[in-house]
């Protein structure tokens, strides 16, 4: 099979890793092929204005298979919101009830990760705030639903380090906060390799820029939307800004930059 050929298939037909490259063709050793794999690919990338943590930037593949598909979760999305709109709007009733079960939903996610075993009413009496003593493991689901309803009712206030020290205190339950950025180097064994390391997480001298410059792409950019959000769940979960709840975070900024473009 021709390269162009290769290229086109694990681009266009599925965009494949490496690892999948090898798998599909059975062979181990596919190096030259996944050079002009990402030669193919390089026609159509775009240069972000984040950096990796060695310094380089990052680039995002924009060819025809990934657009089409962001234009269809774009259009969808945006259809989603204007039939609720139309659902909900002739009776406030079913606009509640239908927000409460979208927390719901949420929530359930949130338990499934942490693994708590809730049930929906269980998670509605949260959302009623009917639940007064959590233990310290369903707690998360209480502070994570208070960082959702901020993330919702300041979509005018700009996604900077104000607006993150806001969800980092909502997620943790801290009535005050002096600094939130991670001030541990990461534990992992990997971190620890001189040659050819792998970061799991991002240095803590690099966090606070990196992060400056997350906000400067999320202020600037003009991706699409979906594409800005998705940059911006991975991006946090590539540096690991904080101690901990870094995943419950890039989600909820992930919706914060939907909320701030229109879709909500």
């Amino acid at each position: 099979m021709a390269t162009k050929d290769l290229g086109v298939r694990f681009t266009e037909e599925k965009y494949a890793t490496k690892n999948e490259v090898s798998r599909d063709l059975g062979i181990s050793l596919i190096d030259n092929i996944w050079s002009n794999i990402l030669a193919y690919r390089s026609t159509f990338n775009r240069i972000l204005t984040l950096r990796r943590i060695e310094g380089n930037k990052f680039t995002f593949c924009y060819c025809a298979s990934i657009s089409d598909f962001i234009n269809q979760v774009e259009f969808k999305a945006i259809r989603a919101m204007q039939e609720t709109m139309k659902a909900t709007n002739s009776n406030k009733d079913d606009k509640a009830l239908f927000e409460k079960q979208a927390y719901v939903e949420s929530l359930r996610y949130v338990a499934k990760v942490h693994k708590l075993d809730v049930t929906d009413a269980y998670l509605r009496s949260i959302i009623d705030d009917e639940v007064k003593d959590l233990t310290n493991s369903y707690a998360i689901l209480r502070n994570y639903y208070n960082a959702l309803k901020y993330v919702e009712n300041a979509f005018v206030n700009p996604v900077d380090d104000n607006f993150l020290a806001e969800i980092f205190a909502r997620i943790n339950n801290l009535e005050e906060i002096v600094t939130f950025y991670r001030t541990d180097e990461d534990k992992s064994k990997d971190n620890r390799v001189l040659i050819d390391r792998i970061y799991s997480s991002a240095p803590t001298g690099l966090i606070e820029s990196m992060m400056n410059t997350l906000f400067d792409f999320i202020a600037n950019s003009s991706l699409f939307v979906v594409t800005k959000a998705v940059i911006t769940y991975y991006y946090i979960n590539y540096v690991k800004p904080f101690p901990q709840f870094n995943d419950e975070i890039a989600v909820l900024m992930m919706k914060a930059v939907i909320a701030h473009n229109d879709i909500g």
